[in-house]
Formats: C-alpha cells, sequence, structure tokens
C-alpha cells in the first residue's frame, strides 16, 4: 500500500477495491471563472432539503472560523513561493506553461527561474510582480496545475470560502484600499468556491499588525450548514428514529422525538441533538493542538470513529478505513444511503481515494476536510466538498459503503 499525501492530511491507493464493487469512472469538466462569475443556484444558504426517510429538514447556512490565539497555523506565515514540479525537466514544464492561457511573455518569465528539484523535478521562483499579474483565470488554471503535486505547500494551505462574492468572504472586516485592491488580484473561482492561495504576496503587502489578524482570520472562515428536523404531527417516530438512530441507537432517540411531537407550537430539533456522541463532541469545533498530534486529525480518523463502533487495529487511519472498506462494509446506492454510510471520494478515472466523509441525510455530509488545524469539523453539502477537492485533479467522484459488520 503505497501513502501519499493529500489535502485531507493522507492518500492511497486501492488496488482493486472500487473495481470489484463495478464502479464507473467518468471525467468532469471544471468550471472556472472570476470572482464574481457563479450563478446563483451554486450557492443556496438557507433551504428546505429534500424529504425522505429522515422526514423534514431544514438547512441554514453558518460561518465559523477558528480563534487566532488558539490555532498556532494563524501566528506565522509559511513563506514559501517556489512552485514545484516534481519529475519534470525545465524544458517541460516551459512547454506545459505556455500551452495554458498564459501571456506568452508571462509564461517565459516564470520558466527562466526554473532550478533542479532532486534529481528529475524542477522548481520555479516567481517574483511578486509576475504572480500578481495573473488574471483569475489564470492563476486558475496556474494553481490547477500546481495542485497536481504534493510537494506545493499552497496544496494544502490554500484557503477556500464558499460565498458569493470578496465582500460576502470578508464581511465585518475594515480592509485598507491596497488590502482590498491585492485581494481582487489574488483571490479565484473554483465551481461554488472562492480560493486564495498566495498569503505571503498578501500580509507582506499588509503593514498594520491588527488588519493582518484581522484578514488572516477572515480567511479561515468556512461556511457550514445547520440542520433542523421538523417533527409534523402525522410523522411516523418510529420510522425517524430508526433512521436518525442507525437502527442501534432507536431506543435513545424514540423518546425525545416523542416528546417533541407533543409539544405545542414549533416542533423543531437541531439534528445535532440525534448524532452520536462523537458528533455531539466535534460538531463545529476545531482540533485541540494540546491534544492532536500534528496531521492526525483528518478526514479518516474522522471517518472510523462516527459511529462509536470497535476501531481497526493499530496503525495508519487511511490503512484502517481501507480495512473495514474491504473487510466490514457493502457498496450502497446512491437511492438507498442512511446515516453513517461512509462516502468515498476519487479522481474521475481514478481509483486514489482523496477523502472520506459521513452520510447524514438528503445532500450533507459530516466531514473533516483537512488534517490542518484550521478546518473544523462539519456539515456540508456534498457538492460543496466536492469543490473542494477538485483543484488538480477534476471534480470527484463519490461512492457510498455500508458498514455491516464489527
Amino acid at each position: 500500500m503505497k501513502n501519499l499525501q493529500s489535502r485531507c492530511g493522507r492518500r492511497w491507493l486501492v488496488f482493486g477495491l472500487l473495481a470489484a464493487v463495478g464502479i464507473g469512472m467518468a471525467a468532469v469538466g471544471l468550471l472556472r471563472g472570476g470572482v464574481d462569475d457563479v450563478t446563483e443556484h451554486l450557492i443556496t444558504y438557507d433551504r428546505s432539503c429534500s424529504s425522505g426517510p429522515w422526514g423534514e429538514l431544514e438547512v441554514s447556512s453558518v460561518v465559523t472560523a477558528p480563534p487566532i490565539e488558539f490555532v498556532k497555523e494563524l501566528q506565522t506565515v509559511t513563506m514559501q513561493r517556489e512552485w514545484i514540479f516534481p519529475g519534470q525537466t525545465a524544458e517541460q514544464v516551459e512547454a506545459l506553461l505556455i500551452s495554458g492561457p498564459l501571456p506568452r511573455d508571462l509564461a517565459l518569465r516564470f520558466s527562466a527561474t526554473a532550478i533542479p528539484f532532486g534529481e528529475e523535478g524542477t522548481v520555479l521562483s516567481p517574483n511578486d510582480e509576475d504572480v500578481l499579474a495573473l488574471t483569475p483565470e489564470q492563476r486558475c488554471w496556474m494553481y490547477d496545475v500546481l495542485y497536481t503535486y504534493d510537494e506545493n505547500v499552497a496544496k494544502v494551505t490554500a484557503y477556500y470560502f464558499q460565498g458569493k462574492s470578496l465582500d460576502d468572504w470578508f464581511y465585518g472586516v475594515d480592509l485598507s484600499p491596497n488590502t482590498r485592491q491585492l485581494l481582487e488580484k489574488l483571490v479565484f473561482r473554483s465551481g461554488s468556491l472562492l480560493v486564495f492561495a498566495d498569503l505571503p504576496i498578501l500580509m507582506e503587502a499588509i503593514t498594520d499588525s491588527n488588519e493582518q489578524k484581522a484578514v488572516h482570520k477572515a480567511l479561515c472562515r468556512q461556511r457550514s450548514v445547520m440542520l433542523h428536523l421538523r417533527i409534523a404531527d402525522d410523522a411516523d417516530l418510529f420510522a425517524l428514529a430508526d433512521y436518525w438512530g442507525e437502527g442501534w441507537r432507536a431506543k435513545d432517540v424514540y423518546p425525545l422525538l416523542e416528546s417533541l411531537q407533543r409539544k405545542d407550537g414549533m416542533r423543531i430539533i437541531d439534528v445535532a441533538h440525534l448524532m452520536p456522541p462523537f458528533v455531539r463532541r466535534y460538531l463545529y469545533t476545531y482540533p485541540d493542538p494540546s491534544v492532536f498530534k500534528p496531521l492526525e486529525a483528518d478526514c479518516h480518523w474522522t471517518s472510523v470513529r462516527f459511529s462509536g463502533r470497535p476501531l481497526p487495529p493499530e496503525g495508519s487511519e487511511a490503512s484502517g478505513l481501507l480495512d473495514i472498506l474491504t473487510n466490514k462494509c457493502v457498496r450502497v446506492k446512491d437511492e438507498e444511503l442512511r446515516l453513517g454510510d461512509i462516502a468515498i471520494f476519487t479522481p474521475p478515472n481514478d481509483s486514489t481515494i482523496i477523502h472520506s466523509a459521513i452520510y447524514i441525510a438528503g445532500n450533507i455530509l459530516f466531514t473533516k476536510n483537512g488534517s490542518i488545524m484550521r478546518s473544523p469539523w462539519t456539515f456540508m453539502s456534498i457538492d460543496t466538498v466536492k469543490d473542494v477537492y477538485r483543484m488538480g485533479q477534476g471534480i470527484p467522484d463519490v461512492i457510498y459503503f455500508r458498514r455491516v459488520a464489527d
């Protein structure tokens, strides 16, 4: 089993597992555009969720950000500006840059900074002026190329926010005119997300330390969703308890649902109260650096602990999840999904697992996107999670597994 670094902290190949269950992969094109190039249907903040065995759900938006005093990652700035192309010669990198949407003279200026990287690779060290010369569309293409290689720091440290505009992302932050101008140049769109990956340039240009902290914290904002279950007069409480209790917890969920149905007035409950203890403990929170080791709290660590079932033998979380998928799970069709099913994300036409999450209801997952401390445990739509992991590989495919054995 080969371990590779990925945005979720670890990445590994599943030899034959996906093929064995008959997964068909299809390449999907990427939607790219400028900061404000987004249609309304891509981003909907407050809505009703389609009904199903989970009942009637209401979905609302919430924006969270870690306290800057708590997360060490926000107190320091990685100043690496190198673009790394492992396994590519300087000539190959130059040909690649020229083949893209970059102006030829800009592509040549980038490639002129090439020096060897390792035995066969190349590293570029572009200057700030040339990086700032990229349009949002060109910047999106450039970073899509860079995200192909795990060696590039920006792949792990990039910031993203599901928003309609820069004002949406930085609402309430008093940006200086110079800072706003820089952000307008450096932020680009990938699907429904605004993406920023040039922190060194921005922070060096901000001279006020208070503005630096305010901007850095705002960059760490993430839009999540809150779920509320509405209990109707004629709701089938046994069916709801079976769904939200994953069967084996139904006896714990039923009394709460029954008490709500007897209640006068609004009968709505935050779904967080119906979750297993693990979710109730971590939802909308950030990893505590005094508890977790670096890179420990990632998507796979989260997926194997969701229901509180026995953990796999000691080893990496990646290999533990693979053991569960291989020996204790069955493939589940999209129309058969239930709370607790494991969502596996793979690139188009590839069996590499790049992310895992837990299905909740409708189109909502419980997810921990990345192992970095500024990434919270949260509810997020499936399409948004796809956008988080699309850079450098295309829109991921998602397949589902259900654990049937301990």
